[in-house]
């Protein structure tokens, strides 16, 4: 393996790490942690489609996998964002 095989997963990577050290500014202001677990969940569905894009190829099951971790990503963002961040308990 290349360094180059591993790029994608770097990028997921960065990406992450900015995404939830923004939302852990934005937690640490509003005092509501649901909008950390909200940009995680987030960044899951994101990461699984993008990871499907760039490793699947013509493989069917690599594509259900991501469509299936993408599908059950979105809907715990849903249930996140309605529970904990726009009615926080």
């Amino acid at each position: 393996m290349t360094f180059e095989s591993f790029l994608p997963l770097f990028h997921v990577w960065i990406a992450a790490a900015i995404l939830l050290a923004a939302l852990w500014q934005v937690q640490r202001s509003t005092g509501n942690a649901g909008i950390a677990d909200l940009g995680w969940s987030v960044g899951l569905a994101g990461s699984a489609v993008y990871l499907a894009i760039r490793f699947a190829g013509d493989s069917p099951a690599a594509w259900a996998a991501g469509a299936l971790a993408a599908l059950w990503a979105s809907r715990l963002s849903y249930y996140i964002l309605v529970d904990r961040v726009i009615t926080p308990h």
